[in-house]
Order: structure tokens, then C-alpha cells, then sequence
């Protein structure tokens, strides 16, 4: 008991502090060859998902099988950087095609819930709400919705919307 409510305490903690790092991170990478501003989208809906899922974890405590669900769940959110660059740095091969781009940085979490599912199937029979609520939207939201942000195109938007959210700001103090 004392350790889930340490837990969430922290877990309130690393969200400002995810998102404060994010910006501080895209607002050092302005004017290196490696800026991309399509990331701090990805990071933003990483914290996103990871507090709903700690909030969702926080009220199904009652339903242990749920409650630990959900706060697999929430790691699993924000665990497909490590997945990533165990991808890029250990196997380094691109597939052609959006869905090569898809396997090169979301495979691990897409095992991660599939793992989760053959659990559920096979030893009780049936998938768990938590599993289904939760795992559509993780591998959906990343594979509908950031693809194109990783497009040239999509460069100039996320600029501009970093300048509306504080990131000219940041560059313009540090240089």
C-alpha cells in the first residue's frame, strides 16, 4: 500500500518534469543538423498517456487484475524510446514503406501488449477491459497520428507550434 502511493506521488512529479525536459530538449536542439521538432509531439502524447493510465490505475485499486494492468500499462506508454534505439543501435535495418518505420520504433511496446493480451487469453480465458481500452490507443495514436508528423512537411508546423508554447522563448534566453 505504501509503495502504490509513493508511486503515485512520483509518477505526479515526473509529468511536469517529462514535459519541462521535453521543450528543454527541443529548445537545445534548435540550429544543430539533428533538430526535429516532430519529436516533442511524441514526447507530449507519451505523458499524456502515461498519467491517464496512472489516474486509471489510481481508480480501479478495488480490482487488483485492472490496477495492475493499468500501471503496466502506463510504463509500456513510455517505454518505446528504449525500444527504439535498441532497434537503431542493436539490429540497425530500415524496412521501406510507413510500416518499416512503424516496426523500427514501436516494436517493442506492440510485443509488450500482445504479451499481455496471450496472457489474459490464455490463462483466463478472456482479454481484460484494461488491456483493450488500453492498448488500442497506444499502438493506434503511433501509427495513425505520428507518422506524418515525422514528414519534412510537418517541420514546420511543430516550429511554429513549439514558438507558441514557449520554445522561442527558451532559444532566444540561451543564445
Amino acid at each position: 500500500m505504501r509503495l502504490g502511493w509513493a508511486t503515485a506521488i512520483f509518477s505526479a512529479v515526473m509529468v511536469p518534469l517529462g514535459l519541462a525536459a521535453a521543450l528543454v530538449d527541443q529548445a537545445r536542439q534548435v540550429g544543430h543538423p539533428d533538430y526535429a521538432p516532430q519529436f516533442l509531439a511524441l514526447e507530449f502524447e507519451e505523458m499524456i498517456a502515461f498519467s491517464t493510465f496512472i489516474i486509471a490505475g489510481l481508480l480501479s485499486r478495488r480490482n487488483p487484475a485492472e490496477h495492475k494492468r493499468y500501471m503496466i500499462l502506463s510504463a509500456v506508454a513510455i517505454s518505446d524510446a528504449g525500444f527504439a534505439r535498441i532497434w537503431l543501435i542493436g539490429i540497425n535495418h530500415t524496412f521501406p514503406g510507413p510500416f518499416g518505420w512503424w516496426i523500427q520504433y514501436f516494436w517493442g511496446i506492440t510485443l509488450l501488449l500482445i504479451a499481455m493480451l496471450a496472457w489474459d487469453w490464455f490463462k483466463h480465458r478472456r482479454v481484460m477491459r484494461s488491456v483493450l481500452w488500453g492498448g488500442r490507443p497506444i499502438v493506434g495514436r503511433r501509427s495513425h497520428r505520428n507518422h506524418p508528423e515525422f514528414q519534412p512537411r510537418m517541420e514546420i508546423v511543430h516550429g511554429r507550434t513549439g514558438q507558441i508554447v514557449g520554445l522561442r522563448w527558451l532559444t532566444d534566453k540561451e543564445s
